[in-house]
């Protein structure tokens, strides 16, 4: 069973390191063309640290990245820090003749552990979700309805009071902590309707 721990970390930097994957040689091919669509300008971008482990023993090394929520007015976006910048790396070479090694490793250097995008959309209610696999799909759905049960427990995060919160979805139990002091109805993924923002599920 694979647990998914996520926390919040607000305003800090991510540090990238190499993943160990390298091209050597001499080659060039047709840089590919990039599309992209800009939705709107995001207000707010809140940084989100994750680790996934195989079991809840915490004595286990896991596997850890950092995701951002990007909040704009009628929108909201969550993904991996590394495919924002893989993205801006094909966007950048894009517009040369070609690429070879030099690009390739740098595109390497930007591995994402959380591989799936969601576009929340306040306005029609859905998600748009878009994975990478050899090549980007999207499909979309209906934004879930999530029945959350709120709890009196509470604790600090990042020195916001947080209230406890819980919700079955999709065959799993989540428990979140949400914070009143940030009047923001969303959270990372699709996880959203609370009187606060998500800091941690």
């Amino acid at each position: 069973m694979l647990k998914v721990f996520i926390s919040v970390l607000i305003f800090c930097s991510a540090l990238i390191y190499a993943q160990g994957t390298k091209v050597f040689g001499d080659f060039s091919m047709k840089a590919s063309p990039y599309n992209s669509k800009v939705f709107e300008k995001s207000n707010l971008n809140i940084y989100y640290q994750f680790k996934f482990l195989k079991d809840s023993k915490v004595s286990q090394n896991p596997r850890e990245g950092l995701c951002v929520l990007q909040i704009g007015e009628n929108y909201s976006k969550f993904s991996d820090t590394k495919t924002l910048q893989k993205d801006s790396l094909f966007e950048k070479f894009s517009h040369l003749e070609s690429v070879g090694v030099k690009e390739m490793n740098q595109l390497f250097m930007y591995n994402p552990l959380w591989s799936m995008e969601s576009l929340k959309s306040v306005v029609d209610k859905k998600v748009t979700y878009q994975k990478r696999y050899k090549t980007k799909y999207e499909y979309e759905e209906l934004q879930p309805e999530l029945k959350w049960q709120l709890h009196n427990e509470s604790k600090k995060i990042l020195d916001y009071s947080c209230k406890k919160a819980t919700v079955k979805y999709r065959g799993r139990e989540f428990v979140a902590w949400y914070t009143m002091e940030v009047p923001i109805n969303n959270g990372p993924y699709i996880f959203e309707g609370l009187p606060g923002l998500i800091l941690e599920l």
